[in-house]
């Protein structure tokens, strides 16, 4: 390109929701060049106009791992895990643990199939250049624990959720739909060669429903009904930690709840329920299994106004 200046390295991110809530698509755009001058991100669909949708005026700080990623702990600190980090530039700190439970050291990393986990960190140690060695990890958060068992293996982008990333204008109807990206130095005219294009189809994650936590079940002695419940989680943040109930974030309160076969895969019921609890009558199971069974895998998602169910909890539960 003019001058030997190359395009920006631009992720664009589309994010649960992590502090706010949201009636929209939550996208943002992280970007790294060097030297660092701002960034224009426009948008296009089918051949149109480029609009200009963002300006990343911050480098953020970013890079890929150097070690595989695997199924970590959910709900608490692993101690035992470790991924090396190498960034482009820039550096990664430490935080105390009160301040990770507070929401700092947040990061996403790539999954293979699509989508990013939401990861946080405690300790940060320089082991090589521009490389960190990040321990105390929180794994799966704000919704993202089914993508905990999808092992991210070296090379797998990472992207730390500071204020250097730029929130980037979605609406509803963009979801699903395939854009045409093009990003390059502000100062320089969206025709240039140092600009580059991507093709990204906003999904909508932040209007997802978080998966149901604590499913469970147990069985009537007298009646062999079994009684399956579980706890309603919200992608909304509440405003204070005492609050009976955490905010729905939806404008009803619906689930979706599926009975599998021994093979975990094969459907044998389902049912919509608009509270978190499920009564499997013994004539049902008789019907579904030929007897009652001893043990049932159960799966239950949440379903949202605008894109349906949200990710699910599985489970094998001796009854």
């Amino acid at each position: 390109s003019a001058a030997g200046v190359l395009p920006p390295v631009v992720e664009l991110l589309d994010l649960p929701v992590l502090t706010a809530t949201a009636d929209a698509p939550k996208l943002y755009a992280a970007a790294h060049a060097s030297p660092f001058l701002p960034v224009a991100l426009y948008r296009s669909q089918s051949g149109g106009d480029r609009t200009l949708v963002a300006t990343i005026e911050r480098h953020a700080t970013m890079g890929a791992l150097l070690s595989d990623l695997d199924a970590g702990a959910l709900w608490r600190f692993d101690e035992g895990g470790a991924i090396d980090v190498e960034i482009f530039a820039g550096t990664l700190d430490g935080a105390s643990r009160n301040d990770v439970l507070g929401g700092a050291n947040l990061a996403a990393i790539a999954a293979p199939g699509g989508g990013w986990e939401i990861v946080q960190f405690r300790d940060a140690e320089l082991v090589a250049t521009r490389t960190y060695r990040l321990t105390g990890l929180l794994g799966g958060q704000g919704g993202s624990e089914h993508l905990v068992a999808t092992a991210k293996p070296a090379g797998s982008r990472f992207v730390l959720l500071d204020a250097a990333i730029a929130a980037v204008p979605a609406t509803l109807s963009d979801i699903g739909r395939d854009f045409n990206w093009r990003y390059g130095p502000a100062n320089r005219d969206v025709s240039e060669a140092v600009y580059a294009d991507t093709v990204f189809a906003p999904a909508g994650t932040a209007l997802l429903p978080w998966a149901p936590a604590h499913l469970d079940a147990a069985r009537d002695a007298g009646s062999g009904d079994v009684a399956v419940g579980w706890v309603r989680r919200t992608r909304v943040p509440g405003e204070r930690w005492d609050e009976a109930d955490e905010p729905l974030g939806e404008a009803s309160e619906r689930y979706r709840l599926t009975v599998l076969a021994a093979d975990g895969e094969t459907v044998l019921r389902q049912a919509e329920t608009t509270t978190p609890a499920w009564t499997y009558t013994a004539a049902d199971q008789t019907a579904d299994f030929g007897s009652p069974p001893a043990a049932l895998t159960l799966s239950v998602a949440q379903l949202g106004d605008t894109l349906g169910a949200g990710p699910e909890t599985k489970r094998t539960i001796d009854v």
